[in-house]
């Protein structure tokens, strides 16, 4: 008995040591291709950092050519443009222009006025409208189809 379960002992031992042969294998090659994707990741990282400076780099710059004014340059001060001043005023939500209800403040007409200036029309014969006030001529109008006068 005991020479059986020695050999079942061994040929177990023989095939763990197999195993782990096997796994050691997978464990060198993971390790091989990790190693390999790790130096491509820091190739990455080295080439991305260097852009990020080279960006950095143009950020500044660009914001010093912004950043100038006739008050900080040599500039003139008429390309200095136009700084829009920001509206603090908060939106009603009201419509723009007079609103419902509202008076108003439109010119009174008189029942009894002052003075009366008569607008009388004359007409020649070539469809020529003259409006006299007060005896002068005032300006000549010509009448269209619609029975509408327009200034000529």
């Amino acid at each position: 008995m005991g020479s059986d379960y020695s050999k079942g002992m061994y040929n177990q031992l023989q095939e763990t040591i197999v195993m782990v042969e096997k796994l050691s294998a997978e464990i060198i090659a993971l390790k091989a291709s990790s190693r390999k994707e790790i130096g491509e990741l820091k190739e990455i990282i080295n080439k991305q950092a260097a852009q990020i400076e080279a960006l950095k780099a143009e950020n500044q710059k660009l914001k010093g050519i912004i950043n100038k004014n006739s008050a900080n340059s040599s500039k003139p001060p008429s390309t200095d443009g136009f700084k829009k001043i920001p509206n603090s005023r908060e939106k009603s939500g009201r419509k723009i222009g007079g609103q419902v209800g509202h008076p108003g403040n439109a010119p009174k007409l008189y029942e009894h006025p002052s003075v009366v200036i008569d607008h009388k029309q004359t007409q020649c014969t070539c469809g020529v409208l003259q409006i006299k006030v007060k005896g002068k001529i005032g300006g000549n109008f010509r009448k269209g189809n619609d029975g509408s006068a327009a200034r000529v």
